[in-house]
């Protein structure tokens, strides 16, 4: 089993670890870390102008894993899921509202890739038949939102920045990347309709 989320308490965690991040930020900036795509989903839409995106996704995260709990095979389900690689033994102790909040702060990124990263994670929970939980939310929102970065951002820093800010191993959030991505078939691709649909329903 891979190793849990970093705990936030931590004063050698990674989460707290400030400096690292914005050392290595600078650093990747001054490589010019970018990729160049002709077709973007930012490209084809406006990012929201909604100022309280983060609380909203937070809030429905929360309200979807309380959802969950209610399900009659809640305890079968989460028993299922225990050696999945997003699910951590223990719940995290930095809540999805901060963490969200933190990778907002450190990441810079575009409101539209937030809910693109919802258009992933739900791909995910359906095709895979995976329910939400506070196991595993943390890791398969940033897993998701690490792809959504890459597919919709036009700059972004490597895995090695993300795991600073994610509070995940590097050589771990690699492997959550490629089996995340890997389980939805590399199904990428978010057209209008649908962002719209997700972005009019937050």
């Amino acid at each position: 089993m891979s190793k849990l989320l970093i705990n936030i308490n931590n004063n050698n965690s990674p989460l707290n670890n400030i400096n690292s991040i914005e050392k290595e930020k600078n650093k990747e900036n001054e490589e010019n870390l970018t990729l160049s795509k002709s077709t973007t989903a930012a490209s084809l839409i406006n990012s929201s102008e909604n100022s309280n995106l983060i609380e909203i996704i937070s809030f429905s995260l929360l309200e979807i894993i309380t959802k969950s709990k209610e399900k009659k095979n809640y305890k079968e389900k989460i028993k299922s899921q225990k050696k999945s690689l997003f699910t951590s033994k223990k719940i995290p102790n930095i809540s999805i509202g901060d963490y969200l909040a933190r990778i907002k702060k450190f990441t810079n990124i575009n409101d539209s890739t937030l809910i693109i990263c919802l258009i992933y994670l739900d791909r995910y929970l359906k095709m895979n038949k995976i329910i939400l939980t506070e196991f595993n939310v943390h890791r398969l929102f940033f897993s998701s939102l690490l792809i959504a970065i890459k597919y919709n951002e036009d700059y972004f820093y490597t895995n090695k920045f993300y795991s600073n800010v994610s509070g995940l191993k590097c050589s771990e959030l690699n492997k959550l990347e490629l089996k995340f991505s890997t389980e939805i078939k590399f199904d990428l691709f978010v057209d209008k309709n649908l962002y719209e649909k997700y972005k009019n329903n937050l």
